[in-house]
């Protein structure tokens, strides 16, 4: 088994992988510090029986049974390294707030969390998460938009013939957002039995969700009507294409020709490429302000009192497609200034917040910096039905578990979905050369 200063997990690769790849290449040049990225959850298995690290990177933590799965539980091999969760899910809305929020003794004594604002620390503290272990260091990905990561990213020279779109015509991109639209029975009884939501409340947000989409996607089909448009439609991450291709196809059997569905690539490259970005309650609106685009929130439907959250006040709305039109022919920049502001003041606040997580994970490898206790037996192990010591327990479950391993497959237990979003381990050497030559140049400059 090798051992190894870090394991950096990634789940979704357009909201997680151009920042964890920047990290590690930071984190190897300034202090020496190894990270191994590791795809949650499809690549954990095979790194249980190959790394041991000293400190565990978490894209999300809500408990040590939320986010280890019993059925390849990590915590068994890599109890005794540090634990950090990158908390990439901060922005919560009143519908998801509680099913997201850290729970159980693993996750409030022994874990470091991370805060993008003090707004989510406050949160945090609330909660019964202790002062000292919570970190404010800014939005990760939003630092992405800044010189020299943005360097990054395809231009739009390079987008144009990739997709078939005319560099010459302006821009729309539609981040969707209405993930409540596709989640199918068996998720709904987990977020019912499992997670404590009222059948009604889940039924009402999935309702809302299918007919703003419907909505939506009849707007940009008329808005399609204007031969200086391009349209593009980027489907949220975890919806599948075939998914989202069949709701649109409920909507209209063919798209007009300026309408274009593409998934590839990150929502950044598209914000930085187009001349308007629109969404729902999408945290992309607020990428596209700090990238300077006019960003608005179609409001095909008022929206539902458990998604309005406090940043939805500070962006631009749009209500009938009238204003749809208007808004596509100005191109006023400055319609996104206020939401830039307080994207700023609020998710920004601490400097560069890649730069400063490489430092942050060297000084946690290093013993230089503070961190929780290294979690105990009895916080990551299952109660089962018998009263036997804690130690005794997580000794069996380990072996066990070892055991089971063995026979995994990773196509028996996860999702399509799941298994297209881990990188090879050739594309992400090619990626992290990238991001090493772009970190390169931009010191150059």
């Amino acid at each position: 088994m090798k051992r190894v200063d870090c394991v950096l997990m990634y789940e979704h690769v357009a909201r997680e992988l151009d920042v964890a790849c920047a990290v590690k290449c930071l984190a190897k040049e300034r202090h020496g510090v190894e990270v191994e990225i590791v795809h949650y959850p499809c690549g954990v298995v095979e790194a249980l029986d190959r790394l041991r690290p000293r400190l565990v990177v978490m894209p999300v933590c809500y408990g040590a049974w939320e986010f280890y799965r019993p059925d390849y539980h990590a915590m068994y091999e890599w109890r005794d390294a540090i634990h950090l969760n990158l908390a990439w899910e901060q922005l919560l809305y009143p519908g998801n707030r509680d099913i997201k929020t850290p729970k159980g003794q693993f996750a409030m004594r022994h874990v470091l969390h991370h805060s993008w604002s003090r707004a989510f620390a406050d949160y945090l503290r609330s909660v019964g998460v202790p002062d000292d272990h919570i970190v404010i260091n800014g939005h990760l990905a939003y630092g992405l938009y800044s010189e020299p990561y943005r360097r990054s990213f395809d231009q739009r020279e390079q987008l144009a013939p990739r997709f078939g779109l005319d560099p010459a015509k302006r821009w729309v991109l539609f981040a969707e957002n209405y993930g409540w639209a596709f989640y199918n029975e068996t998720l709904k009884e987990t977020l019912i039995s499992r997670k404590g939501m009222s059948r009604e409340s889940v039924n009402e947000l999935c309702g809302f969700s299918r007919e703003s989409l419907k909505h939506a996607l009849r707007w940009l089909i008329d808005l399609a009507r204007s031969p200086e448009l391009e349209i593009i439609i980027r489907p949220r991450p975890a919806t599948l294409e075939e998914e989202f291709t069949v709701a649109v196809h409920e909507v209209a059997a063919d798209l007009p020709l300026s309408v274009h569905v593409i998934k590839e690539g990150t929502v950044r490259e598209w914000v930085l490429a187009s001349d308007v970005v629109l969404s729902s309650w999408s945290t992309c609106l607020i990428e596209a302000a700090l990238a300077g685009k006019p960003a608005y929130m179609i409001e095909p439907l008022p929206i539902l009192p458990s998604l309005d959250v406090e940043w939805h006040r500070h962006a631009a709305r749009i209500r009938t497609t009238e204003e749809l039109v208007v808004a596509c022919a100005r191109l006023e920049p400055e319609v996104s200034k206020p939401l830039e502001a307080w994207a700023r003041g609020s998710l920004l606040s601490t400097g560069d917040p890649i730069s400063n997580l490489a430092d942050m994970l060297a000084g946690l490898v290093h013993g230089k910096t503070p961190h929780p206790p290294i979690p105990t037996r009895e916080s990551v192990t299952e109660r089962g039905r018998f009263p036997v010591p804690a130690w005794m327990s997580f000794e069996y479950r380990r072996l066990l578990h070892r055991r089971k391993r063995k026979e995994f497959k990773v196509e028996d237990t996860y999702t399509l979905y799941q298994q297209r979003e881990a990188v090879t381990p050739e594309e992400m050497e090619r990626r992290c050369a990238r991001w090493s030559a772009v970190l390169a140049n931009g010191r150059a400059a």
